[in-house]
């Protein structure tokens, strides 16, 4: 679970890099759709002289067309890398620290009733199965404990995150 938090971070950090360049893009993409509106008024201003044929026109026109849905096309794109998506990322990670802070808080606290008592057995076993691949209980009574991803280094990430 932490290294999944370090990954959103570093995610949020290359979305706010990523803003500034998207801006830059979407003004050069809007220069150019506005430009790519002049040619094909031109073209059709052409078509009406009549100094290029209609068919021309026509190739001219899709060319044009096919060219401005791949700017729009771009344009929605770096638009997403505009808008609020990093801080968005960051709320709902905080949201769910919160939320995984408060049911830590209840795990860990007396039950109330036994019925409490019951559902927080029930939810720590339902972490513990989540988590643990195996145990191996060896004959001189240690134990060994397997989980089912990777704990290399987890007490400096833990301590690192200690400000959640």
């Amino acid at each position: 679970m932490i290294r999944t938090w370090g990954w959103v971070e570093t995610r949020i950090e290359e979305l706010r890099r990523d803003k500034s360049d998207a801006q830059a893009r979407i003004d050069r993409i809007q220069n150019e759709l506005g430009r790519l509106g002049d040619e094909r008024q031109w073209g059709i201003t052409q078509a009406r002289k009549k100094t290029i044929t209609d068919e021309d026109m026509e190739q001219q026109l899709a060319t044009l067309t096919a060219q401005e849905n791949e700017l729009k096309r771009e344009l929605m794109d770096k638009s997403l890398l505009v808008g609020n998506r990093a801080e968005q990322l960051l709320e709902f990670v905080n949201q769910c620290r919160a939320n995984l802070r408060g049911k830590l808080d209840w795990l860990n606290s007396e039950p109330q009733t036994p019925e409490e008592g019951e559902r927080q057995f029930k939810a720590r076993r339902q972490i513990v199965e989540a988590i643990v691949k195996r145990v191996n209980v060896y004959t001189d009574k240690t134990v060994k404990v397997v989980f089912e991803f990777d704990l290399t280094g987890m007490d400096e990430q833990i301590k690192e995150r200690r400000r959640w």
